[in-house]
């Protein structure tokens, strides 16, 4: 079976949440529940880019699997660039389950996102992975824990973290803890200035992190100027037996 494309340009009004951005478009209605078992990825980008600003949340059948998100500021929403801007590499979702796209504008002016579905017939369930991306400027000579409050510092089951990061500068440092431990020295991050792309700008990858146990990025900023850190996490179950 051809995948189903769900693709669509919105406009949010500012300090608005618009509850499923899909719902916007009569022609995708239908898929709002999924007409099979599916493994969907998601593609995403928006007209500019603030932190916060324009933040997306991609709920499956209730469940969270992107929590609130920064995505790439695109030149114009009506092209995206296929793959760069795949936010959720795969998700999960059953015939009949419901998809939501939540937006959440946070500016005082209306901006726009451009998303994109790829649903593909799937027999079987792959592991459970979530994710969380964001950008966040940092003051010069300062750390900060930049999951700190978010959804996803604490895994809800045992899980394997990736991390992946970019800066606008050199001069960020990364250390990463689980529960506490230091899993790895402080590492650089690397100038590219955008939204990582996996693999490439992966910092760690794999590792293990049980379930509940605290995760932290502490991000410092070791020069005299204001820097932005532009991150993504991922958090992938640990299916039985794996």
């Amino acid at each position: 079976m051809s995948p189903i494309i769900i693709q669509d340009n919105v406009s949010v009004a500012a300090n608005t949440t618009v509850e499923n951005v899909i719902a916007l478009n009569t022609a995708a209605n239908r898929y709002i529940r999924s007409p099979m078992d599916a493994i969907g990825k998601l593609f995403l980008a928006v007209s500019a880019l603030s932190f916060p600003g324009l933040r997306l949340e991609l709920i499956v059948d209730g469940k969270c699997i992107l929590d609130g998100s920064d995505a790439r500021q695109a030149a114009s929403t009506a092209q995206l660039l296929l793959p760069d801007d795949q936010v959720v590499e795969q998700f999960f979702i059953r015939k009949g389950a419901q998809l939501v796209l939540r937006a959440t504008n946070g500016t005082g002016g209306a901006l726009a996102v451009a998303y994109r579905f790829e649903l593909n017939e799937a027999a079987a369930m792959p592991a459970v992975c979530r994710y969380t991306q964001r950008g966040v400027s940092l003051a010069a000579n300062t750390t900060v824990q930049v999951l700190s409050t978010l959804r996803f510092e604490r895994p809800l089951r045992d899980s394997l973290l990736t991390f992946l990061a970019t800066a606008s500068a050199t001069g960020l440092l990364v250390e990463v803890f689980i529960d506490g431990q230091s899993i790895a020295p402080a590492l650089p991050v690397g100038a590219q200035n955008r939204m990582p792309l996996n693999p490439y700008d992966q910092m760690i990858a794999n590792i293990e992190c049980p379930m509940d146990h605290l995760i932290e990025l502490r991000v410092q900023n070791t020069t005299g100027g204001a820097l932005t850190m532009f991150w993504r996490t991922h958090l992938q179950e640990i299916q039985a037996g794996g």
